[in-house]
């Protein structure tokens, strides 16, 4: 752990890492949050923030708290925080202070950001703590009462200078950025084509960067090209959360989720969260052959969308389709080695294409990588027990035993008279 006297605090620790620009008045100073499931001394933005110039800060909650209680080693709650970071704005003579963060850290800097009337672009963050279904309902570990766990009411109140970000293939994101939307003036984009992890998203396209230069530079961050209407098309937003609570619910009614997804289409006929839901809900419906069309035009350019693409391999696999269901399935382990759901759909594909050996082998990896899954374990019983009896039925049936033929009797020789 490095640390100066000039400055307030460490420079360094298992949650934070600061790297001022000694020097230099006037700077902005701009902090990263991570996101969740870090290690300690692992940071989001790393590679991309250092390069800013501004003095940069990087936090990492070490756990999944959704930063409610402070930031461990700089501040042991968010009014601890707010202090310390005042306190370094102050030292390094920084002109302003902008918060950046993805998922759990979008949360977090909005949070802070508010408290600290900052400059916010926020990635792909709940509104709501712990609602269903949502990133911080999955994942989200604190045990004492949360701080924060509404921020619409805390944008409403502040009405910060936020930019949110967020993938038209991620309904709770979306939702999330719509509710957040009418509480106040928030600049929203959604990207098409992208999911929950936006960085990465816009990183592949070389935007992250020019995104934050802006940001430091005060300027309105453009986002014109890739960008759709999810969030601007009437109710479809809403009616899209609608049909994937539906979805998710313990004993899901799918003629529930189709009517929402539909009601959603009607107002933006190409949004690929919607069509998701609808592919989803005719297939378990059993409506394979309708479902084909709506799945393939919602991965019309997707090469990622590992869910959806196993939906449709497993509707494939359902009409008729089973080698282009291989392919597919084959297509996401190139990709994502080790991917236990694509394995266990790829071994009932080879099921159905009865091929037995492939398929065993195939669930036998899955069950290797997660051994605890029951399901898992009850298909590789299955097969095993699909195996044995093909085989048995293979054997040939055994001859019955023949008796050696019975030796004619043997008249003893008369004796001469």
């Amino acid at each position: 752990m490095r640390s100066l006297s000039k400055y307030p605090t460490s420079l360094s620790g298992p949650c934070h890492h600061i790297l001022p620009l000694d020097g230099e008045a006037d700077r902005p100073l701009i902090v990263f949050f991570g996101a969740k499931d870090l290690d300690e001394g692992a940071f989001n933005f790393f590679q991309v923030g250092r390069e800013l110039e501004a003095h940069r800060f990087f936090f990492n909650n070490g756990e999944n708290h959704w930063y409610q209680y402070g930031i461990p080693g700089f501040g042991d709650s968010p009014e601890a925080v707010v202090i310390q970071l005042l306190l370094w704005k102050e030292a390094l003579g920084a002109s302003k202070i902008y918060m950046v963060g993805t998922s759990m850290g979008g949360y977090g800097a909005i949070h802070y950001g508010c408290l600290l009337n900052a400059g916010i672009l926020a990635f792909s963050t709940d509104a709501v703590l712990q609602r269903s279904p949502s990133q911080s309902r999955r994942f989200f570990t604190g045990t004492k009462p949360a701080t924060c766990p509404d921020l619409r009411a805390l944008v409403a109140k502040h009405k910060p200078d936020l930019t949110l970000v967020v993938g038209e293939r991620d309904v709770p994101d979306l939702y999330s950025a719509w509710e957040l939307c009418r509480t106040a003036s928030v600049r929203a984009i959604s990207m098409i084509g992208a999911g929950h992890i936006m960085p990465s998203f816009l990183s592949r396209q070389a935007r992250l960067g020019p995104m934050l230069r802006q940001l430091i530079k005060g300027q309105k961050i453009s986002y014109n090209v890739g960008s759709g209407s999810a969030l601007t098309a009437e109710g479809y937003a809403k009616k899209s959360f609608a049909a994937l609570r539906a979805a998710r619910k313990k004993g899901p009614d799918w003629s529930a989720v189709e009517q929402h997804a539909r009601e959603a289409l009607q107002t933006y006929p190409n949004g690929e969260a919607a069509q998701v839901l609808l592919g989803e809900a005719l297939l378990r419906q059993d409506r394979h052959a309708e479902a084909v069309p709506v799945l393939s035009q919602a991965l019309v350019g997707q090469t990622e969308d590992f869910d959806t693409l196993l939906l449709l391999s497993l509707v494939l696999r359902r009409t008729q389709g089973i080698e282009r269901a291989k392919a597919i399935c084959h297509g996401i382990l190139d990709k994502r080695p080790g991917y236990a759901k694509a394995l266990v759909a790829l071994a009932l594909t080879y099921v159905a294409d009865q091929n037995l050996e492939a398929a065993r082998t195939y669930i036998m990896k899955a069950v290797r990588i997660q051994p605890d899954n029951a399901t898992f374990r009850k298909h590789l019983e299955r097969i095993e027990g699909k195996l044995l009896a093909a085989k048995t039925a293979a054997k040939p049936a055994a001859k019955p035993a023949v008796k050696p033929a019975a030796k004619p009797a043997v008249k003893p020789a008369a004796k001469p008279a």
